[in-house]
């Protein structure tokens, strides 16, 4: 959805709730959040209103991400609680998992967040993923530039818990935590390829059903790991969310990755390749709706959607045959069933 699109009743609500954004107000930034994830094109529509100082605004982003039930929720509660005793203020997002019933955040942020609820300095949302993958929802990129824009020195992501697919935290965030927690798989679990790469800071959490042999595994792995030759060592840190116990530690560890990200030029080119994914993205979809709208209408689409439905066609022939039509020198294949 683009602004042309919005009826003008819509518009003349978004341009109330803009207005009472400017002025600070978390009811006007919850509203908005929910137009962005109902709203696939809301963003651009809510961001052509906002004028280039409150576009340049900045806030230092922190994924966290691991295993369900390795306690995310408990530390972003304490993590942003400590944040807000320094005088900063804190967005929350977390990523829930999407509802069968009626498709939004199955958990929700007065459950997950009720610690927070009387800290007037931090704001939490929840929204569902919504079927997209990697732990993070489509609408999390628009999100923490809400935040932004509303003045948040800090925001905070947490993912529902994919796991070893969290990837696309590497396109959002700039300090990623990677949280284990002893006796649930999780040694199995980090030595997955790839999940490794991602955490910048590692985080043994409820310390006190003994984390000491796994955090000595993810340090010796670190050591073996072949991108260990990069400046930063991610450290390994243990924590109690129950006790708060070694909090300190890791906000004070999450202030070290920042500054050295700063000082080594690698903050600025990780904004850089975050804003270079997003741009990708947003032509990729962007192409493939107008080509389709071009080329492909909805009753075309019907009509091809019953034939494989009857086993008149396979899926990958009317797939062809619609390729067909946007490139037209593509050889067809019939793919009719036999």
């Amino acid at each position: 959805m683009i602004a042309a699109d919005i009826p003008r009743s819509g518009r003349r609500d978004l341009d109330g709730w803009v207005d009472a954004f400017r002025n600070r107000d978390r009811t006007a930034l919850a509203r908005l959040i929910t137009f962005v994830e109902n709203h696939p094109g809301g963003a651009k529509a809510i961001f052509d209103r906002l004028c280039p100082e409150e576009l340049s605004r900045e806030s230092y982003i922190i994924g966290i991400t691991g295993s369900p039930g390795a306690g995310k929720s408990t530390l972003v509660n304490l993590l942003a609680r400590g944040i807000a005793d320094e005088g900063k203020t804190v967005g929350v997002l977390s990523i829930d998992p999407s509802s069968p019933f009626t498709g939004g955040a199955f958990l929700g942020d007065r459950v997950r967040m009720n610690q927070l609820s009387g800290v007037p300095a931090v704001f939490v949302r929840s929204i569902a993923t919504r079927g997209a993958t990697g732990g993070l929802a489509r609408a999390a990129f628009d999100i923490c530039r809400l935040y932004e824009a509303f003045g948040k020195d800090v925001v905070i992501v947490e993912s529902c818990g994919a796991g070893q697919t969290d990837y696309e935290f590497v396109k959002l965030a700039y300090t990623i935590l990677l949280v284990s927690v002893p006796g649930m798989g999780d040694f199995i679990q980090i030595q997955k390829a790839g999940i490794m790469e991602i955490g910048d800071i590692h985080v043994v959490n409820k310390m006190d059903k003994g984390g000491e042999e796994i955090a000595l595994q993810i340090d010796l792995m670190l050591d073996t790991d072949p991108s260990s030759g990069r400046s930063w060592r991610p450290p390994v840190l243990k924590t109690n969310g129950i006790t708060g116990e070694g909090i300190d530690r890791l906000l004070e560890a999450i202030r070290r990755h920042r500054s050295h990200m700063a000082a080594e030029g690698e903050l600025a080119l990780r904004k850089e390749r975050i804003a270079r994914d997003k741009i990708l993205e947003l032509v990729k979809l962007g192409t493939l709706d107008r080509m389709l709208g071009t080329a492909i209408g909805q009753a075309e689409l019907d009509e091809f959607t019953a034939r494989v439905s009857r086993r008149q066609e396979t899926i990958y022939g009317a797939s062809e045959r619609l390729l067909a039509r946007l490139f037209p020198g593509r050889r067809e294949t019939t793919g009719a069933m036999p």
